[in-house]
This record gives structure tokens, C-alpha cells and sequence, in this order.
């Protein structure tokens, strides 16, 4: 049950996970995992989308479909968009 509005980022990160799943890329269990694999500390700081999202990254790091590299640099392209205004 969700009590509020989803935010624009957390309707793609919804969608971008499902998709993973469909494709057979990252399946339900192993987001499950790496979300226990935060620890308690983390999972307390993060809300349920970032949770979700982190837990990807880090099962798609593992499995070397997304390397550190490519992370680091679509999350630059990303804080330059926003930080432009778009």
C-alpha cells in the first residue's frame, strides 16, 4: 500500500525494475537480498524506492551488466542535468 503520490523517479525506478525482472536481469529475490544485504543502518536512512534501487545497482555491479565506470558517469550526466535546470 503505498500512502502517498509516487514521485516521478519512483514510477521509472518501479518500471526499470519490473523491466529487469522481465528480461530476467535482476529477479525479485536477489533485490530482496541485496536490500537485506544494506544492514539495518542503511535500510533505516533510505526510503523504500532508494532501498530498491541501490539493491539493483548493486546486483547489476555484481553481475558485471553495469560497471563502476558507467555508474559514475550517467550519474554525473544526471547532477549536470539537474544541476542545469533540466
Amino acid at each position: 500500500m503505498v500512502d502517498h503520490e509516487l514521485l516521478p523517479w519512483e514510477k521509472r525506478c518501479y518500471a526499470l525494475l519490473d523491466i529487469l525482472d522481465i528480461h530476467k536481469i535482476v529477479n525479485t529475490e536477489e533485490k530482496r537480498r541485496g536490500v537485506e544485504d544494506l544492514g539495518s543502518e542503511m535500510i533505516g536512512k533510505l526510503t523504500y524506492y532508494e532501498r530498491w534501487i541501490v539493491s539493483a545497482i548493486i546486483v547489476l555491479l555484481e553481475k558485471r551488466v553495469l560497471t563502476p565506470d558507467q555508474l559514475a558517469t550517467k550519474t554525473a550526466e544526471v547532477q549536470a542535468r539537474f544541476k542545469d535546470g533540466g
